[in-house]
This record gives C-alpha cells, sequence and structure tokens, in this order.
C-alpha cells in the first residue's frame, strides 16, 4: 500500500477522489481493483472459517464485534496498530478465560472496546506516536 503504484493510487483515491483524478489516475479502474481485493479477501477469509465453523442465518455477529474492536484498539490508519490491536484483544481474552465463564468472553471483548473509546480514541498507534515526539 505504501510501496507500490497500485497500492498508492487505492490510497490517494481513497483520501481525495477529484484530485486523484486530476493527477491522472484512472480513479474507476482503481476503485474496481480495490473493491475486487477486499471482496477477494472477505470470501478466502470466509472459506477459512468454514473449515472450523458451520454457516448458520446469525453467523458472524461475534466476529464482526470483535474485528471492530481490533480496528478501534489498532487505530484506522495503521497495519500494525491494528497488528498489536488483535494481539492485545487476543491476550485479554485468554486471561480473562482463565477467571471467567465462557459466556461471558464476549463481555470482555465490549469492555476492551469501551476503554478504548473513551481512552484511546486514535487507537494504540497514537499513544506510540505521542510518546515518540
Amino acid at each position: 500500500m505504501a510501496r507500490t503504484y497500485p497500492g498508492k493510487a487505492i490510497r490517494a483515491v481513497a483520501l481525495n477522489y477529484e484530485a486523484s483524478r486530476l493527477v491522472g489516475i484512472d480513479v474507476e479502474r482503481i476503485s474496481a481493483l480495490a473493491f475486487g481485493l477486499g471482496t477477494a479477501l472477505a470470501a478466502f477469509a470466509g472459506a477459512q472459517l468454514t473449515l472450523l465453523f458451520s454457516f448458520t442465518p446469525d453467523f458472524g455477529g461475534v466476529f464482526q464485534i470483535k474485528a471492530f474492536a481490533v480496528i478501534v484498539l489498532g487505530g484506522l490508519t495503521s497495519f500494525v496498530g491494528v497488528a498489536i490491536g488483535s494481539l492485545l484483544l487476543a491476550l485479554v481474552e485468554s486471561y480473562g478465560a482463565l477467571y471467567m465463564r465462557a459466556s461471558l468472553q464476549n463481555l470482555v471483548s465490549f469492555g476492551l472496546l469501551f476503554v478504548a473509546l473513551v481512552f484511546m480514541p486514535g487507537g494504540v498507534m497514537s499513544l506510540v506516536r505521542s510518546r515518540r515526539r
């Protein structure tokens, strides 16, 4: 996303559609490419989940909440932050499972999401960036 032309073009179109068009980026092609990559990654993730779980009409709600918690924890603009957020959520849930019932495990995700939204609205990476300054 930072070094290749398609990655830079996707970021540019996401930031400013009209300016990207003015500098010569084919925004329709880049938008289609980004949509295709997102769809392919979602299909791959769904195919991997079929190996572990059976599908029902209400399948995926817990995964959506946990994915949202990871993104908020890590920050919306940083891949490294999202990786740190997922590691943090996994560690907190693992240690939470030692001390509470399994039915309350989603409460840990909600609690961590609440703490992140209240105390770290920019995510973990905003704390790292503020410490560097």
